[in-house]
């Protein structure tokens, strides 16, 4: 798909959640939850309108995330109105803190156990920076 079509069908998107954002907000559905429906309806298995090669489109895909969830974290910050004092941000350190070392604590006795990885490979894919990335091998084979 080129470009232009790429564009139209992001501001098609866009002009939906913002024309449905005031009447969403008082039913039990996210944003996540129309996007993800207009995901699928014109995606291949609906309409058909958005085909998307996989292999093409890894590369700007990747950086197209990770700019999605910058922004998105951006956004975030800028909703907390609580001073640094406050007993909010327990919470906030708490998952930043014990939370994610228990979850990356879980993988890695996932990857040991589930998939048989030696102790160090299964801590490895876990301190590795690049191994959230779609391109990321377990196996140093390729």
């Amino acid at each position: 798909m080129s470009f232009t079509i790429w564009m139209a069908v992001l501001g098609a998107v866009l002009l939906t959640l913002a024309l449905t954002s005031s009447y969403l907000r008082w039913k039990p559905v996210t944003t996540s939850a129309v996007c993800l429906a207009l995901g699928v309806g014109i995606g291949p298995t609906g309409l058909g309108v958005l085909k998307l090669d996989v292999d093409d489109a890894s590369v700007w895909m990747e950086h197209l995330t990770e700019v999605a969830v910058l922004f998105s974290l951006f956004v975030c910050g800028l909703k907390l109105r609580a001073p640094f004092r406050q007993k909010n941000w327990r919470v906030a350190l708490g998952l930043a803190g014990p939370v994610m070392m228990l979850s990356i604590a879980g993988v890695c006795l996932l990857l040991h156990f589930a998939f048989q990885l030696p102790w160090g490979v299964s801590a490895l894919v876990w301190l590795d920076p690049g191994a959230d990335r779609p391109c990321a091998r377990v196996s140093g084979a390729g």
